[in-house]
């Protein structure tokens, strides 16, 4: 199988940069992979099946250049893989063909790490804004209070130091991996924000055309889309805490208690990062840890990916 990755950020952190299809057996497929992918200058391969991972949904439907873009996919790909429920029911609805596939955010098991001696604590992945009521208002204080008594990690990818914390700075992705898992907790969440103001004031216009958003606990609009790491916690056997937005579609593949556990607040996060700690041990936290990394080695892996949704196509 053919592989185009039109990822547009040169970020080696970024898990998009590291899917292995290398097994992959199907030689009339073009698999591409990317944010830019659909930009106005590329042309699909002639005599091929064209199929596009979009790791993107919903965020393709805020500035006009983006939108441009994803409708353009919509048009250069047989079969779009994505994401977010939402924008692949809606999108199939608005178009009339089932072009979107929905998925769940794949794994490449040569990155799974070896060693999950626990080192450290606390564990988040991804980035960090003072302006999004979940990061501002739970995830933020949480991670300051254990920040002075634990060891926690706050990984950004970018090459700065952190805003909230003096981090590591830049690092590649199996060295994100291994820090994930030698940490006891992952906090983590399954949804979309909008982010500047721009785009939160966009939403009741594209509302139902390009996907679905809700309001959250604390008024902020916000949309379905799996994220990476809460997979990773998985694959790092890493306990994720995940947070319970209105959509809640990590459901779709995996079981609350069971794989992951939810949290719902600040002091609920709080609460629950002190007992895991204090009872790290305990049968009920290293069952669910080891069950969702079970879960994750037969269900998540690039390879279950392919079988799932390309391989029959």
């Amino acid at each position: 199988m053919q592989i185009i990755n039109k990822t547009s950020s040169n970020n080696q952190y970024d898990p998009v940069h590291h899917f292995d299809f290398s097994f992959a057996d199907r030689d009339d497929i073009v698999l591409w992979i990317g944010a830019s992918c659909g930009d106005s200058n590329q042309e699909r391969v002639k005599d091929k099946l064209n199929i596009c991972i979009d790791l993107e949904q919903p965020n393709s439907w805020y500035p006009d250049s983006a939108i441009s873009r994803a409708l353009n996919r919509e048009k250069m790909f047989d079969k779009i893989l994505a994401i977010s429920e939402a924008t692949t029911n809606t999108r199939n609805t608005q178009l009339g063909v089932q072009r979107y596939i929905y998925t769940f955010f794949p794994f490449s098991a040569k990155y799974i790490p070896t060693d999950f001696t626990k080192e450290y604590d606390i564990f988040y992945s991804g980035h960090v804004n003072p302006d999004y009521p979940l990061h501002k208002h739970i995830m933020i204080p949480v991670l300051q209070k254990f920040e002075k008594t634990h060891k926690v990690f706050v990984v950004s990818g970018r090459n700065r130091k952190h805003t909230i914390y003096a981090n590591i700075g830049e690092i590649d992705y199996p060295t994100k991996l291994n820090l994930n898992a030698k940490s006891k907790i992952s906090i983590t969440y399954d949804h979309h924000y909008p982010g500047a103001s721009r785009w939160s004031n966009k939403v009741p216009s594209i509302n139902g055309k390009f996907g679905e958003w809700r309001k959250g606990k604390m008024g902020e609009w916000c949309s379905p889309q799996h994220k990476a790491r809460t997979v990773e916690a998985f694959f790092t056997k890493s306990l994720a805490l995940v947070y319970r937005d209105p959509f809640n579609i990590i459901e779709n593949f995996c079981t609350p208690d069971k794989h992951f556990i939810y949290y719902d607040s600040k002091e609920d996060l709080q609460e629950k990062c002190e007992h895991i700690l204090q009872n790290y041990e305990d049968p009920y936290y290293q069952n669910i840890i080891n069950n969702a990394y079970e879960h994750a080695i037969e269900n998540f892996t690039t390879e279950a990916f392919y079988n799932r949704y390309i391989k029959g196509l």
